[in-house]
């Protein structure tokens, strides 16, 4: 134990002295670097706050290049530091409008100094005459400097500023500038705000209203409270804003008002405050409740969310249940969906069941309000029984064509709700959609023997042998792609029978073909034209249309997330016979319920099935039997993502990655060698995303005394990977750092700019 204090106690000297080796690096730079060079040093000193560099910054702000200047500024802000007398000069005579403003900001952190306190006095006062800068330019530097100034002095609240705001206002200042005067001046003096409030115009009414929110006064608050019945929506809207900032739980029902008001933005602003109050202080629901026959459905629906979320009462559940009707089936969905089920007495429940079932039955809701209403029922499971059979038909029904009527969302909303439940009948349909005929394989044939005809019955037959209906054709295939699309719509134009061209077109191609010579380039203006309108009208017919999911891929989506006891091994007899599409959604289905209960040993029955898949499946599909695999026990999925390693697709190569870093941690004395070997392999990958996912794997398993140096190097080349190291580096940054110290003087120049902002990263930390 005494060994580990002291090797720690060791690490942190060594540690410190190679952040100091590498603090006098950046130095050298700052003093001798090229204008890159400098810039990206200050940066690093900025992040790292290295004191010692301070005097260096300070003799970059007299550098020629203003990028220096700014940079050198910033970080002297940072530290809250710099030599006010250089950052003064930057900030009054530098010929680039940005190296003042950065100086400034630096100085701004200075006001504690009676001298700093006068130079922003004087930059919030505005131009001097003597001062031309921006003058030859489309866009004047001072305001940015003189807006600046302002608002560092409207944070520090002294009354002796109230004069010099005045006086500025006095000046016709822009609109930002005015705006930020009336912050600093609401802060220190609120009374003058309010004074001006009765005889301002609209524009600077709401600067007052915005700025009066800044001062929590009582007084301020009673004169947005009167603002509330403004003739401006947008003052209703900025004084609804400030008062729920100050938290003014006192206006909470004036502001509940507001839901009333005729401007949709002020019911959006009141719905917003009053979520907040909510969530500070208890609310009377069943004053609230009053409220919600009287305003417009966008705010009655979200009043019934705030209710629902409250500690409500029978007699208050009984209120909320009588406002629900079938004009309004979204308000039903949000109070399903929001409403604590075990509250719900049967008669309510039994009224939401009447309410929903006459809902669906007439069938008239958009699909977005049908998949909601339906995914709500999964809330009051009581009652998927009693509406299965609308729930049924919106999965099976199909018109003439045998395509679904039903859109592939709506059948997925209903498989989703079914495959939770364990009714006999609920199961029947999971099963016999998965599974067709073989869902019961075990099932005995019954030969029914033939009946003899009467006489009658055989003349009958005989006449409607001649009138048999022809067998349906296969569904056809909508095309998945815009190529198809546009091959499929080419092929039909061949098959098609000829038309007949436009007698109008044809007339007017005769009448410029005979116009004279000297018209010639006039009429093959006119004949592209109508090709090209042809070609238009082409185009327009080749739209790929989006493909519609059978519902056995809907029932492995809905398998994936079921709490059913057997989903699991339905998904797994699936598999046998699946296509590529299928098991893709077998194998996410799979791991989501891996996901959902790690310890279900069921789910890795798929294995086997994910070993042929990456070793001669599609890509999509060797994907998703990787991100399966990073969910299954380490053992048995490593050396099949490790084998992943070699496939030709980069995108199958990182989803081998990704799985290996969800094993990391579990990775035993056998596997992690050959993970360790893999990822030093990967960093080599002709694939960038290949190569910066392999860096932050081999940073996962780097152990203490390991070589750094391929990882170091990858980072300081590559500038995709360059941002893993500034996180995944710090296990290892003293060994990183002291490479960066001995090696940069020799580095490229590409490379150097890498490793100092490298530095920076680390030594901050």
């Amino acid at each position: 134990m005494d060994n580990l204090t002291a090797l720690g106690s060791r690490n942190k000297v060594e540690l410190r002295e190679a952040k100091h080796r590498s603090v006098e690096i950046l130095k050298h730079f700052l003093e001798t670097g090229d204008e890159a060079m400098r810039c990206y040093s200050a940066r690093a000193c900025g992040a790292i706050k290295a004191e010692d560099s301070i005097p260096a910054l300070n003799q970059c702000l007299y550098h020629s290049d203003p990028d220096v200047v700014i940079d050198a500024a910033d970080a002297l802000s940072a530290m809250q530091s710099g030599d006010i007398h250089a950052l003064e000069d930057v900030a009054r005579h530098h010929p680039e409008g940005d190296a003042r403003l950065a100086a400034l900001i630096a100085l701004g952190r200075h006001t504690s100094f009676h001298r700093v306190d006068s130079i922003i006095i004087s930059f919030a006062k505005g131009r001097k005459e003597s001062d031309s800068l921006g003058m030859s330019t489309g866009w004047d530097d001072w305001w940015d400097l003189q807006l600046t100034a302002v608002k560092i002095l409207s944070r520090q609240d002294k009354p002796e500023y109230l004069d010099i705001f005045l006086t500025i206002l006095e000046q016709d200042p822009e609109p930002e500038l005015e705006f930020a005067l009336y912050k600093g001046i609401a802060r220190m003096n609120a009374q003058w705000v309010i004074s001006q409030l009765p005889k301002a115009k609209r524009m600077k009414k709401r600067k007052l209203l915005k700025a009066l929110g800044e001062n929590n006064e009582q007084i301020s608050k009673a004169f947005l409270f009167k603002h509330l019945k403004d003739a401006d929506p947008l003052c209703r809207c900025i004084a609804i804003e400030a008062i729920s900032k100050q938290r003014a739980n006192e206006y909470f029902w004036d502001i509940l008002e507001c839901i009333k008001d005729d401007s949709l933005d002020v019911q959006k602003c009141a719905l917003f405050a009053i979520e907040q109050f909510s969530a500070w202080s208890e609310i009377d629901n069943k004053r609230l409740i009053r409220y919600v026959s009287s305003c417009i459905d966008t705010s009655r629906i979200e009043l019934f969310k705030l209710i629902c979320q409250t500690n409500i009462v029978e007699s208050e559940v009984n209120d909320l249940v009588a406002l629900l009707s079938l004009d309004t089936p979204e308000l039903c969905v949000c109070f399903i969906e929001n409403i604590n089920p075990a509250i719900l007495s049967a008669k309510n429940i039994k009224g939401i069941e009447a309410l929903i079932s006459e809902v669906l039955t007439r069938n008239t809701l958009d699909i977005l309000h049908h998949t909601q209403l339906i995914r709500a029922l999964d809330r009051l499971p009581s009652s998927i029984e009693k509406l299965f059979p609308l729930l049924e038909r919106r999965i099976n029904e199909v018109d003439h064509n045998q395509n679904h009527t039903f859109e592939a969302s709506i059948r997925q909303a209903c498989l989703d709700v079914i495959s939770h439940s364990e009714l006999p009948a609920c199961r029947h349909l999971l099963k016999t959609t998965l599974f067709g005929l073989n869902a019961y394989p075990n099932k005995i044939d019954v030969t029914q023997p033939p009946l003899a005809l009467q006489d009658d019955e055989l003349a009958v037959h005989s006449a409607l042998r001649g009138h048999i209906v022809p067998e349906q054709q296969a569904t056809e295939n909508a095309p998945k792609s815009t190529l198809n699309a546009i091959f499929q719509t080419n092929l039909e134009q061949k098959l098609a029978p000829a038309q007949s061209e436009d007698e109008q077109q044809t007339s007017i191609v005769e009448m410029v073909d005979n116009l004279d010579d000297q018209y010639s380039e006039f009429a093959d203006v006119v004949k592209s034209n109508f090709s090209a309108a042809d070609n238009l009208n082409l185009n327009r017919k080749k739209i790929a249309r989006l493909p519609e999911f059978e519902n056995i891929t809907l029932a492995l989506r809905a398998l994936g997330q079921s709490r059913q006891p057997k989903a699991v091994g339905w998904i797994i007899e699936s598999i046998l016979g699946a296509s590529d599409e299928n098991m893709r959604e077998i194998f996410q289905a799979l791991t989501l319920q891996r996901q959902r209960n790690p310890k279900q040993k069921e789910c890795e029955n798929g294995i086997g099935a994910a070993a042929n898949v990456l070793l001669s499946g599609h890509e999509l599909t060797q994907q998703s039997a990787l991100k399966y695999l990073a969910n299954t026990t380490t053992s048995k999925a490593v050396p099949l993502i490790i084998e992943a390693l070699e496939n030709t697709s980069e995108h199958v190569r990182i989803s081998a990655l990704y799985a290996l870093e969800n094993h990391y941690k579990m990775l035993g004395l056998l596997f992690k060698p050959l993970v360790k070997s893999a990822a030093k392999i990967a960093l080599k990958d002709s694939a960038s995303g290949v190569r910066k996912q392999a860096l932050k794997l081999a940073c996962l398993l780097w152990e203490y005394g390991e070589e750094t140096s391929p990882m170091i190097e990858l980072a300081l080349q590559d500038d995709e990977c360059h941002p893993v190291a500034y996180a995944h580096f710090l296990p290892f940054k003293y060994e990183a750092l002291s490479m960066l110290n001995n090696q940069i003087a020799t580095m490229s120049s590409s490379q150097q700019p890498n490793a100092i902002k490298l530095i920076g990263a680390l030594a901050e930390t």
